[in-house]
Order: C-alpha cells, then structure tokens, then sequence
C-alpha cells in the first residue's frame, strides 16, 4: 500500500476544486444576470429618447405648419404620419435587439451551468481514478 496521506490530500484538493467551480459558474451566471438587466435598462432608455424625439419632430412639425397657415392640411398629416411610422419601427426594431439580448444571456447561463457541470464530473472522474487504484 502507498501512503495514506495522498489519497486523502487528493481527494480534500479534488472536493475543493469541485467547490470553487460551482461558485465560479454562480458568480458567472450573476454577471450575465446583471448584464441583461443592463441590457434592458438602455434598450428602455433608447424607447424613451425615441419616443421624445418622435414628438419634439411633431410639435416641430405642427409649429411650422401652424406659422404657415397649413394645420389640418395633408402634407402636415403625412409628415406627422411619418414620424409616427418611424416611431413605431423603432420601437419594433428594439423590442427585437432586446428579444435577442434576453435569448443571448439565457443561451449564455445555459452554456456556464453545461460548463461547470462537465468540470465537475471530468473532476471526479480524476478524482476516482487517482484515489481507486490506491485504496
């Protein structure tokens, strides 16, 4: 028999290991967490400069109109029409990017917790392969 210390040594490492990488894959599931919520917070922000940009071109819009004599005619209907287009696939346009980012960080906490499972057998696998034959 060999010494009966470096069984024990090898495994108390192995669990150790094991630990780490579980805390790892929590801290890296976290960030992701914090990086779609990031995500969101500036896709709302860009909705809402969107939509404040679409009515400054509006009240714009109907001011020079206004101060041309052309309220209620079609051109200014179609020009706030327009904007009001613009707006909307914007907003369309950033519902996707944000329908994106979410599938991005869930395909990215998958693919950790995928990782840190297959660290933890490939451990225990070293694991039972260097104790086995000792005991």
């Amino acid at each position: 028999m060999g010494d009966p210390v470096t069984p024990f040594l090898v495994g108390a490492s192995s669990i150790l290991g094991i630990s780490e990488q579980r805390k790892a894959r929590k801290e890296t599931v976290r960030a992701n967490r914090a990086q779609e919520r990031a995500a969101a917070i500036q896709n709302a922000r860009a909705r809402r400069k969107s939509r404040a940009e679409a009515k400054v071109a509006t009240a714009a819009n109907v001011a020079s109109g206004a101060s041309q004599g052309l309220l209620g005619s079609s051109s200014l209907s179609g020009i706030t029409s327009s904007i009001q287009t613009q707006l909307t696939s914007n907003e369309s346009f950033q519902r996707q990017l944000q329908s994106l980012d979410q599938k991005r960080f869930s395909s990215l906490t998958k693919a950790t917790k995928s990782q840190a499972n297959a660290d933890t057998f490939s451990s225990l696998s070293k694991l039972a392969s260097t104790i086995g034959p000792r005991l």
